[in-house]
């Protein structure tokens, strides 16, 4: 019998930290009883890892990490085969993704003993959808869709979203794709332009580009491959500044509206704001503020993670964790205390895994805890 090395490590691993639900023990009893080499890896494992040495790894760094990197960290130490695995692990300080979304507030109200509240706007959807010049709504899901409006033919499939429109149209027509908290979702625009947008994104575009310039509006995080068209420069509105390429692939971030970050991949951009302007060469990043345009190299694989489905933590507070948390799924959480506020951790998310998931390996640090009222608001002190 085949056996998933992968799916065994995984389910080892989350057995020992104590983090695994009935389905997955009984999945891993299952494959462990029909497979004798699948018996044989997870008793390497379970040596290589035990409770006492986690109980050990934590008190000695202060509670900080997540349980589940941890377990990975350890076993990665150890092993001395290259890891199948493909978690990863933190050593280095990095450039990481500005927290605060565009759709949240972060409000710090200690004489109400709250240090922190990450909600999501209660008028928004938690569906994606596309809003067209006329003014009609369409929901868009992760189906195959073909759909008929005027002379607009729009088509879905694999998350994306392509059209064709009236080419001889004399006016320039906008339309608006809204992505919400908890999902992402792609458009392959009209000049073979494709972006990529994360949760709490919004992006305005014109359904035929006409004239001098290709412009769009990102409002939130997005990764760009722009098609080269040198007659044509292709620019990107942010909410305080400009980008403008020829053809180009780069990140664009601004979930924090005073520091909006542009990281480059390849090509060559420039970003002006009121207050400067940068050029920018493959590996830079510039952040942008209200008074200046501040340059420097970022790391691309921490970068775009979230294009994979990861977040990269690193020695970040809980308030800026739990922003995180409420703009990937799509929750409110609320820091009710400020010894829980200033709690710092190291790891990675997953989009794939349920915020419960992510919520019990911080509590098993034993520094915090978390409880849902009976609004589904998650609260952590």
């Amino acid at each position: 019998m085949q056996i998933d090395h992968e799916l065994i490590e995984t389910l080892v691993l989350k057995e020992i930290s104590g983090d695994i639900s009935a389905p997955e023990t009984a999945l891993l009893d299952q494959m462990l009883n029909s497979s004798a080499s699948a018996r044989e890896l997870a008793v390497i494992i379970r040596k290589k890892v035990d409770s006492v040495e986690l109980n050990n790894y934590l008190q000695t760094n202060g509670n900080k990490v997540f349980t589940q990197e941890v377990l990975f960290k350890i076993y990665e130490r150890k092993k001395k085969r290259k890891s199948i695995l493909r978690y990863v692990s933190i050593s280095v300080a990095a450039s990481l993704i500005v927290f605060i979304g565009v759709w949240y507030s972060l409000i710090r109200q200690e004489a109400n003993g709250v240090y922190g509240t990450i909600t999501r706007d209660p008028h928004t959807s938690n569906n994606i959808i596309l809003q067209l010049p006329g003014g009609e709504a369409m929901q868009l899901d992760s189906t195959e869709q073909k759909l008929q409006v005027g002379k607009l033919t729009i088509n879905t499939r694999n998350r994306m979203l392509s059209y064709t429109d009236d080419e001889d149209a004399s006016l320039m027509q906008y339309a608006t794709l809204v992505v919400p908290a908890g999902k992402d979702y792609k458009i392959l625009l009209k000049d073979g332009s494709e972006i990529h947008l994360n949760a709490a994104t919004k992006l305005r575009f014109p359904l035929t580009f006409k004239g001098v310039y290709r412009e769009i509006s990102v409002d939130g995080e997005a990764y760009l491959k722009v098609a080269r068209n040198a007659r044509m420069p292709f620019i990107v509105h942010l909410p305080n500044g400009t980008v403008e390429v020829l053809g180009t692939e780069f990140n664009v971030n601004t979930y924090d509206s005073s520091r909006e970050r542009v990281s480059l991949v390849s090509g060559s951009l420039k970003v002006t704001t009121a207050a400067s302007t940068a050029l920018l060469k493959p590996g830079m990043e510039a952040v942008a503020t209200l008074t200046a345009v501040d340059t420097g190299m970022f790391n691309i694989e921490e970068v775009l993670a979230w294009k994979e489905g990861k977040y990269y933590i690193d020695n970040a507070t809980l308030t800026e964790l739990s922003a995180v948390l409420s703009r990937w799924y799509g929750c409110t959480v609320i820091v009710d205390t400020e010894k829980a506020a200033i709690q710092r951790f190291t790891g990675v998310l997953y989009r794939n895994q349920p915020v419960e998931f992510m919520l019990k390996s911080i509590q098993l640090t034993n520094t915090i805890s978390y409880t849902k009222d009976e609004n589904g608001i998650i609260h952590i002190k």
